[in-house]
């Protein structure tokens, strides 16, 4: 039994090593004004989500802008804000500022070349999506004073 124990082991480790094995670092560049991009997520085709610095006039560095990654390129989505999540049919979720003048952000989700405002819990300010899965149902949180979990499957609900 001790040997069929030591066999499994051996091979159940070999394989997770080879696993490793298949994966690469690669640089995806930023943004033309750009000073830096993070990544947030990742999914099976290897569409990658995340943010980039920009600078603006006189090298003032803003927030950060909601980049995504796939075929080789960095696209832009636009506004101020981040990308926090990508399922596999490429839907993206993450938090977007509502204005220049307004210190808000929502969460949104991004399908289909199309932003959708998730807005916020009744009584809240802000929102944000942090993760997505392959039945789009999004969570994050959404607050004001305090800090509320929610789920989104077409209606943003509380957790807990």
């Amino acid at each position: 039994m001790r040997a069929l124990i030591y066999s499994i082991a051996l091979f159940a480790s070999a394989n997770v090593a080879a696993a490793w094995d298949q994966y690469t670092i690669r640089d995806i560049g930023s943004l033309p004004s750009g000073i830096g991009t993070y990544a947030n997520g990742i999914n099976r085709a290897g569409h990658v989500v995340g943010a980039t610095y920009l600078v603006y006039d006189e090298g003032t560095i803003d927030a950060p802008s909601p980049v995504y990654y796939h075929h080789g390129k960095l696209d832009d989505v636009g506004g101020f804000g981040s990308i926090e999540s990508i399922n596999d049919e490429n839907n993206i979720v993450g938090f977007l500022d509502n204005s220049l003048t307004s210190p808000d952000f929502h969460a949104f989700n991004y399908e289909h070349g199309h932003t959708h405002d998730l807005g916020t819990l009744p009584g809240d300010q802000d929102s944000l999506a942090y993760g997505i899965n392959n039945d789009n149902k999004i969570v994050g949180y959404s607050s004001n004073d305090h800090v509320h979990a929610f789920v989104y499957d077409g209606v943003m609900r509380p957790i807990g």
